[in-house]
């Protein structure tokens, strides 16, 4: 989570760019869950994305780690949170929100049991604090809650 998974990304776009498949002036990354996470993650690493696009991504994995129905699966990446929180502080884009330059979508369902909509509300607020642009969605039901689209 948020090692080799990175760089395995980034070297298939950097793949398809060589290929000449893609501008590389006109990249966006998305993502859902894992995916939401993955682009959470790339965008405080990189700045070469235009845009992201995420839905209940795990953005804080130390909050995660007690509040998911399926810890057990960040424990099987990084073992046990008890043994070693510091991986969980490291490898979460939560506490990386400083330096991602993307302008952020992010998107979540109101009653999302196994990723709270905590992560989303975090990871926004985080972004909103450092400045950054970024808009969260909240899906409730049949109908789209806009919180925010303003900078902070």
């Amino acid at each position: 989570m948020g090692g080799k998974d990175y760089e395995d990304l980034i070297s298939g776009v950097d793949a398809l760019i060589e290929k000449g498949l893609v501008d590389s002036n006109k990249l966006g990354v998305m993502g859902w869950s894992y995916g939401g996470y993955m682009t959470g993650w790339i965008v405080s690493r990189t700045n070469r994305f235009k845009a992201a696009s995420m839905g209940a991504g795990l953005y804080n994995l130390v909050s995660i780690a007690g509040t998911t129905d399926v810890n057990q699966l960040i424990c099987d990446y990084l073992g046990d949170f008890w043994i070693n929180p510091r991986i969980y502080h490291q490898r979460s884009p939560v506490y990386y929100a400083n330096k991602v330059d993307t302008p952020c979508l992010i998107q979540h369902g109101e009653e999302d049991k196994r990723v709270p909509i905590a992560q989303s509300y975090e990871y926004y607020r985080a972004l909103k604090k450092n400045g950054k642009d970024s808009i969260l969605m909240i899906y409730r039901e049949w109908a789209i809650v806009l919180v925010s689209q303003s900078r902070y």
